[in-house]
């Protein structure tokens, strides 16, 4: 916002703008501060909500979280390859930060194939 603040009047029709407009800094749903991730793969890239994440491996590395070898780990605990926490959970914090494992996401029993979290394994089966 913006507020204007008159001066004297000395003959000119000019006012002074004062910014008042303080940068807002992003804060998780509990209120605190949001963490920021770093992308894998080419360092440069950040952002602090999974989705956003995960659609700049697809699209700019065209590469997955399981592929890449990283899990999303919320400060309450969660832990998937995929933005399952932010659809499904009642969680208020959603505050993220990238881990690297070495066995990423839910194996399938009968093909083997490796699943981003266990509500993609269940719509696997």
């Amino acid at each position: 916002e913006e507020e204007e603040e008159e001066e004297e009047w000395d003959g000119s029709p000019k006012k002074k703008k004062i910014n008042i407009a303080k940068k807002k800094e992003k804060t998780d749903l509990s209120g605190g501060p949001k963490r920021e991730m770093e992308c894998p793969v080419c360092k440069k890239f950040r952002s602090s909500k999974v989705g956003t994440m995960i659609t700049h491996l697809r699209e700019v590395h065209g590469t997955t979280p399981i592929e890449v070898g990283i899990m999303f780990l919320c400060d309450c605990s969660y832990k998937s390859a995929s933005n399952s926490h932010f659809l499904y959970s009642q969680c208020d914090i959603r505050n993220f930060k990238i881990i690297h494992e070495k066995k990423v996401g839910v194996k399938c029993v009968q093909c083997e194939s490796l699943m981003s979290s266990i509500y993609a394994y269940t719509g696997h089966l």
